[in-house]
């Protein structure tokens, strides 16, 4: 029974450890509502990076959720709710040094539509200054974006640097 009980003490012990280990990094634009100024999509809040067991790769993540004041998108379709959810990696390109290619979906709902649409494909690059040791501020510049949905708002398009803009990441501990 000690034998068990101690098993079960370091196991928690280990787990615990590890758990508090776990370092994450997030880039945030300023404005705080998402980061396409484009209009065609509302962009995530966040972008969140977690390492993965190969070096040079990182696992993008973001997720945005949001219930609008003025309840109309642009085209005066009532809007109740919308989401976007965001996935991509970031990898070393050569002559760009980091950069992250994403997509995702995005979702509203209202009275007149249930929309689900796939975010366009976005070629980004960061370019953060450290300020201390856990805290950035620097630019995002999306370099290409790719509209891969034809039913979706812009329908299907190629952009050339559509978005910059500025930027806080931080590091966060658990």
């Amino acid at each position: 029974m000690k034998k068990a009980l101690s098993t079960a003490v370091a196991g928690v012990i280990l787990a615990a450890t590890a758990a508090s280990a776990l370092e994450v990094q997030s880039v945030v634009g300023f404005n705080g509502i998402g980061s396409d100024t484009t209009g065609r999509y509302n962009g995530v809040t966040g972008r969140f990076y977690f390492a993965l067991p190969h070096d040079d790769l990182r696992l993008v993540a973001g997720l945005s959720l949001s219930n609008p004041i003025d309840q109309q998108d642009g085209a005066g379709d009532d809007i109740e709710f919308s989401a976007e959810a965001l996935i991509g990696l970031e990898f070393a390109a050569p002559f760009l040094g980091k950069v992250e290619v994403t997509t995702g979906l995005t979702r509203q709902s209202g009275t007149v539509a249930n929309d689900t649409a796939v975010a366009p494909l976005t070629l980004t690059k960061n370019a953060l200054y450290n300020i201390t040791k856990d805290v950035q501020v620097g630019l995002t510049l999306d370099l290409i974006e790719i509209g891969l949905d034809e039913d979706g708002p812009g329908g299907q398009y190629v952009a050339i640097l559509p978005n910059i803009y500025p930027v806080i990441g931080a590091t966060v501990k658990f």
